[in-house]
């Protein structure tokens, strides 16, 4: 009996913690995406038009320096938050199941 009682404490533990991993990926999804966290640079000439082979654009005489802020690192975040907390509430899921599914008093709806 008291091998299950530490499993279970270890399994809400990890659950918990799972939990938080992902809450905090998802906060620091949030805050790549606000730009609180900030990204990388692309920088480029804009004289320099990707359809200018297309519909043959003069090239302009003055470029100019444009730098416009990236930053993509929300993405991977937020699916990894996502993902943390999915394993999370499938095992919570999953072991309220076995719980309901070990105890008599449960199916036979008390």
């Amino acid at each position: 009996m008291m091998v299950k009682s530490r499993v279970t404490i270890l399994l809400s533990f990890v659950l918990v913690l799972f939990l938080l991993i992902g809450a905090s990926f998802l906060t620091v999804s949030f805050m790549c995406f606000h730009f609180i966290i900030p990204g990388f640079w692309s920088c480029g000439s804009a004289c320099e038009y990707w359809w200018s082979w297309l519909i043959d654009f003069p090239r302009q005489g003055a470029c100019i320096l444009v730098c416009v802020p990236r930053n993509s690192l929300y993405k991977p975040f937020f699916l990894i938050g996502l993902g943390f907390i999915y394993i999370a509430f499938s095992g919570g899921i999953y072991r309220i199941y076995q719980i309901i599914k070990r105890k008599p008093e449960f199916r036979n709806g008390m």
